[in-house]
């Protein structure tokens, strides 16, 4: 199926593109290597989210832990 897109502009011709390109590979239709790129795309988004949880968790951590010392230490200033 060819279908003419010199009647839409640049930006609506790349949006219709990768709209047509992201539908073939939903339905399974896609070229091999795009299948594979988008994958391997996934896994990486995936991979980054994790280690940006991971950052979050001992950030979050160290501040615990920081906010454990100083309460230690102005009870032990103010006891003293």
């Amino acid at each position: 199926m060819h279908v003419e897109l010199h009647c839409l502009d640049v930006p609506e011709q790349v949006n219709y593109k990768l709209a047509s390109m992201m539908l073939n590979l939903l339905y399974h239709k896609a070229p091999q290597y795009f299948v594979a790129a988008t994958f391997l795309s996934i896994v990486v988004v995936v991979e980054v989210v994790v280690v940006v949880v991971v950052v979050v968790v001992v950030v979050l951590i160290v501040v615990v832990l920081v906010v454990v010392v100083i309460t230690e230490l102005l009870c032990n200033y103010i006891i003293d």
